[in-house]
């Protein structure tokens, strides 16, 4: 009878996956809703093994072992960030780079959601505005390759709010065609060649592609560019590429390969700082010409010497007493390098940063209130700093913004 009742079950389903489903249903119960057929069975699932993220520390308290990781993953940035803000080391404060974004057919993978191009422009364009905010008197241009071309999107200059437009109005159009990465070094070493000694070169690609169409020797380009003191490096979105490696070596750059979206804003972020200048292309100290013009105001519009176009304010330049319309700035005219005092001591802050804070976890067993944000530091889960001159508490993330944009400790002034 049993039999016979099976073989009727599996008369009256036309799907075979129904009738599964539907012993799945008996063994379950009740379903909450129709939306949990779209989640996988459970042996499909991946062992979650919640028992191994309980661990005990030092003093016997329980806690999650995910928790212990990020405390420890931040207790090794923050020593690593120790030692490289206590080496004596030359950077380059003046900098003129380009930035090779990658648009090829391989950046309409979507991987990264929505897509890798749109998830590119997004960062780049926050790696924009980051960049002029800590290097005020530096430079900056956009290249773009796809279709086996490069193509100039902005050429070297101070203007993040038109770069970002720019760069912007990218996404809504098609990524199609190869990449070239000796056409794209090629347009970048033909701009940076005109930079004067004092400024340091550098090339940033943001790559996609596993492959480069190029139509000559690229490790030619490689080598000219290594002659001409311009620094390389790349972020790739999919995996490790000989000739870029090659390219980051020779060129005293830097590789990194993102593993997914979360990642890409933080490899993004340490191009941000000035690099540090090799013993090998250290150059001879040179003395260097700026202007700090004042803003002016007429009665009728005169011309700009930037735009060639009229308006009513502008800054006009101390030398030749010609107008240009925004700062930092090259004079057309003079050749005079035009920047404002703020700029200069935002770009000063590199040279002598804010001196690291003391990590001072194990002597507590508490949490702590935080002198910057009064959230609470749990010793468990994070790791808790001090500030050796005013003796002021801070946690990971006020520590971070302290010394990477505000440049000075809150608490040292009221102490």
């Amino acid at each position: 009878a049993g039999l016979a009742s099976w073989r009727h079950s599996l008369l009256m389903v036309e799907d075979p996956e129904d009738w599964v489903r539907s012993f799945e249903d008996e063994a379950d119960g009740p379903r909450a809703s129709d939306d949990t057929d779209l989640v996988q069975h459970s042996w499909e699932a991946p062992l979650l093994r919640s028992w191994d993220d309980i661990q005990e520390d030092d003093e016997g308290h329980i806690q999650l072992a995910k928790h212990a990781t990020q405390r420890d993953l931040r207790r090794k940035t923050h020593d690593k960030q120790v030692d490289n803000r206590n080496r004596l080391v030359e950077k380059g404060m003046i900098r003129f780079m380009f930035i090779i974004i990658d648009l090829s057919s391989a950046m309409n993978i979507n991987d990264y959601r929505p897509s890798r191009k749109l998830v590119v422009i997004e960062h780049v364009c926050q790696l924009i505005r980051d960049y002029f905010d800590q290097n005020p008197i530096s430079h900056l241009g956009l290249i773009t390759s796809h279709g086996k071309k490069a193509h100039m999107l902005t050429d070297l200059s101070g203007n993040p709010q038109n770069q970002i437009r720019i760069l912007e109005s990218q996404a809504d159009l098609h990524a199609d065609g190869e990449f070239s990465l000796q056409n794209s070094l090629e347009m970048a070493r033909s701009s940076l060649r005109a930079v004067p000694d004092y400024g340091h070169r550098e090339v940033l690609i943001v790559m996609s592609s596993l492959n480069t169409c190029d139509p000559g020797d690229v490790f030619q380009t490689i080598n000219s560019m290594r002659a001409d003191s311009i620094r390389c490096s790349v972020i790739s979105l999919s995996a490790e590429v000989f000739v870029c490696r090659r390219l980051a070596t020779i060129t005293l750059g830097s590789y990194s390969v993102s593993p997914g979206s979360s990642s890409l804003p933080s490899l993004l972020s340490q191009h941000i700082t000035p690099p540090v200048v090799p013993h090998s292309t250290s150059r001879r100290r040179r003395w260097v010409y700026m202007g700090f013009p004042l803003k002016c105001s007429n009665d009728y519009p005169t011309l700009c010497q930037c735009h060639s176009r009229f308006s009513y304010e502008g800054y006009q330049c101390p030398r030749c007493k010609s107008k240009c319309c925004e700062l930092p700035t090259q004079c057309s005219v003079c050749n005079l390098t035009l920047v404002s005092s703020p700029h200069l001591a935002r770009s000063y802050h590199h040279l002598f940063p804010l001196a690291p804070y003391e990590d001072i976890t194990d002597l507590y067993t508490s949490p702590v209130p935080c002198s910057a944000c009064l959230s609470m530091i749990s010793p468990a889960e994070s790791i808790v700093l001090r500030c050796d001159q005013c003796q002021k508490v801070y946690c990971w993330d006020c520590d971070q913004y302290i010394h990477d944009s505000l440049h000075n400790c809150p608490g040292c002034p009221i102490r």
